[in-house]
């Protein structure tokens, strides 16, 4: 489970990453993807920081995995289509 969610992580911060270049600087598009990578390498740092996580970090960094993930989709999105 806890290789699953760190799994996860590193592919959303991946994207993040890559995200993050395309936008222009000093956005509040870029100010918001960059703060769900510092909540992206907290989560990875809490999971693999020890060798068994609790059920309860696991599933609060799974959660902010998803926030993350849900922020960039649409910033994505909102920068694909022009606006």
């Amino acid at each position: 489970m806890p290789a699953a969610v760190i799994q996860q992580a590193l592919e959303a911060w991946r994207e993040g990453e890559r995200l993050l270049g395309e936008l222009k600087p000093r956005t509040a598009d870029h100010k918001s993807v960059g703060m769900q990578l510092v909540t992206l390498r907290e989560a990875y740092g809490e999971l693999s920081s020890t060798p068994g996580p609790s059920k309860e970090t696991i599933a609060a960094c799974a959660m902010k995995i998803d926030a993350a993930r849900e922020t960039i989709q649409s910033v994505r999105a909102r920068n694909a289509s022009g606006s």
